[in-house]
């Protein structure tokens, strides 16, 4: 089955390679079919089978390089990219998860009666810059996460350290991403707040990372679901509704 696949692909893929190998063959058969016969047009026969023959050469060279490019390049290149496939599908469902965790925690803590078409900006920022959002997400207890600690904060913490692990994961496979893929991960790199979030009471101010960046982890939240294929989640919560889904 996944032969047929890999043939099926290399046939839809490679239009031109395909056509120019069947036009080969049809040198290579008419030379066989009209070897015997008359020269037509009062042609010079020596020219015209001199040439004839380095158009049957060329086209048994052409033949000949391009099953070596099937078996040696092609087959291997496209094997390595469906084994790379299984391993970043695995990755990317995993950041989906922990995003996803980190999204709506964050939203239960802070009790935002939220839907997908609203302003993140301006109803999570500009109404809780002022606030001590690290002290609200430690206030908030752990319901939904298992194995994630005991506070919304903990959730938070947890998920940023196996964000960050995950994105590091996918460092090897960046060559065989597709363009969607990598702007996800530049997406991602730009994000402060999971590297810095456990830096509480030092010198970077953590709380001012947290609310910055929260719409942009929602805009990657939505980038890796539709990467992962999954049926698209909403970022909205309900306030008498703690029971989201995710």
């Amino acid at each position: 089955m996944i032969r047929n696949r890999y043939i099926e692909n290399y046939v839809t893929t490679n239009k031109l390679l395909n056509i120019i190998l069947l036009l080969s063959i049809m040198v290579i058969v008419s030379f066989q079919v009209t070897k015997d016969w008359s020269v037509l047009f009062n042609l010079d026969v020596e020219v015209v089978n001199y040439y004839y023959q380095t158009l049957v050469n060329l086209s048994l060279g052409y033949i000949v390089s391009l099953m070596f490019f099937i078996l040696v390049v092609y087959y291997p290149e496209k094997k390595k990219k469906l084994i790379v496939r299984a391993k970043t599908s695995i990755i990317f469902a995993r950041l989906q998860t922990n995003l996803s965790a980190y999204i709506f925690g964050t939203l239960e803590a802070f009790d935002i009666p939220f839907k997908s078409t609203d302003d993140i900006e301006g109803l999570f920022f500009k109404k809780y810059q002022n606030y001590d959002v690290l002290k609200i997400l430690k206030a908030k207890k752990n319901e939904c996460y298992i194995d994630m600690g005991s506070t919304v904060f903990d959730v938070i913490v947890n998920c940023s350290k196996r964000i960050l692990n995950l994105k590091q994961d996918l460092v090897p496979f960046l060559m065989f991403m597709e363009m969607k893929e990598i702007e996800f991960y530049a997406d991602l790199e730009e994000i402060l707040i999971f590297e810095n979030v456990q830096n509480v009471g030092g010198d970077l101010p953590v709380e001012k990372f947290f609310l910055d960046d929260f719409k942009y982890i929602v805009d990657v939240y939505t980038e890796v679901q539709k990467i992962v294929g999954a049926h698209q989640t909403p970022v909205e919560y309900k306030k008498e509704n703690t029971n989201f889904q995710i």
